[in-house]
């Protein structure tokens, strides 16, 4: 059963119940959408959650207005919940069901879990036959995650699941790119100083190799790098 949209453009199931559940974080009462996507709970809003020191955290350009929409920026020590001493070093710890910044009962997303969701809305789900079909080639990864009516002219998002990446940029050297991509940290590093972030790009960028704006790209990035952060919930368990 597909997604369409209902009034406000979030998607629901073609019999119009709304599939998204609900996780309340108690350590600030903020509420957030959830969403299952295949075998996972992810949450289908970036997170909010501002630590009590302030500490590695940035709210968007915008105010009030911009943070409830887009979430907060995060380094990658701040999102792990580790000292500063491991932005600079390798980090030994294990990347699998790490909760860093994350509520209870949900984690800092790893690689394995990244690809897992790639892999998953890479293809259409047949229920009535119960198999999965690869997409066609013109749909890519990227298009089905990003929201829809969010991102820039030619590059909207389809949305197929309900996961809702939103446009929120990233805060390198205090600047900003809120509007024209999205970046989310994982618990998986690259080596002793980077760490390794999901991309998503409402624009297409020529360089050392040339990058589909639909896609969904790996990415190494300095640990000092404000990012933002979607959990992935421990196990099956009730949401809100």
């Amino acid at each position: 059963m597909g997604l369409t949209t209902n009034q406000q453009g979030f998607p629901h199931d073609e019999c119009g119940l709304d599939p998204y559940g609900g996780l309340k974080d108690s350590r600030d009462g903020q509420v957030y959408r959830t969403v299952r996507i295949g075998k996972q709970n992810w949450m289908a809003e970036n997170l909010a959650y501002m630590p009590a020191d302030g500490h590695g955290a940035w709210a968007q350009e915008g105010g009030t207005d911009s943070t409830e929409k887009y979430g907060l920026h995060y380094s990658w020590t701040t999102a792990m919940k580790l000292d500063d001493v491991w932005a600079h070093r390798a980090w030994p710890g294990s990347d699998s069901l790490h909760q860093g910044i994350c509520p209870d009962g949900w984690h800092l997303p790893n690689y394995a879990e990244w690809e897992e969701l790639a892999l998953f809305v890479e293809r259409v789900a047949d229920l009535s036959q119960k198999t999965l079909t690869p997409l066609p080639d013109s749909v890519n990864t990227g298009s089905l995650l990003k929201a829809r009516n969010a991102w820039g002219e030619g590059y909207k998002g389809l949305d197929s699941h309900g996961f809702r990446a939103l446009p929120s940029g990233h805060r390198y050297d205090s600047t900003y790119a809120v509007g024209s991509s999205a970046y989310f940290w994982t618990s998986h590093t690259s080596n002793d100083t980077l760490s390794i972030e999901r991309q998503l790009l409402s624009y297409a960028l020529e360089g050392f190799y040339y990058r589909n704006a639909e896609e969904l790209y790996w990415y190494s990035e300095p640990r000092t790098t404000g990012n933002s952060v979607r959990c992935v919930m421990n196990a099956a368990q009730d949401s809100l």
